[in-house]
């Protein structure tokens, strides 16, 4: 059971639980959480940071007969730009929704340590 479950104040519990939402969806854009066994990146699409690696790998291998090509460049630029997006997203996590959720709980004066009743 996690901390969210155990808390009484519902304010609190909605502002926690909206920003695990945005973690998550954070870390979905970021990387392929679902990949368990070697082959689930067969069954599960590359997220951002897997295409991001291919391409500097595919740009450093020692050819430079051949160097990246315009359109390769371009999209590790783009690509780069959406995981910029994305930690934009967690550094406002960090900078803001955490101390505010961590005000909140002062100020409410919740228990931190919470255990689990007897059934």
């Amino acid at each position: 059971t996690n901390y969210t479950d155990k808390i009484k104040n519902e304010e609190i519990k909605a502002y926690a639980g909206e920003i695990d939402s945005v973690m998550t969806k954070v870390e979905k854009a970021l990387y392929q959480t679902q990949n368990k066994s070697g082959q689930d990146p067969l069954n599960f699409p590359i997220r951002l940071t897997n295409k991001l690696a291919h391409l500097n790998s595919l740009s450093q291998m020692g050819n430079t007969d051949f160097p990246p090509t315009d359109a390769a460049l371009k999209v590790k630029e783009e690509i780069a730009e959406l995981i910029d997006v994305e930690l934009e997203e967690w550094t406002i996590i960090k900078t803001k929704m955490l101390p505010d959720l961590n005000k909140m709980i002062r100020d409410k004066a919740l228990d931190v340590i919470i255990l689990e009743e007897n059934k």
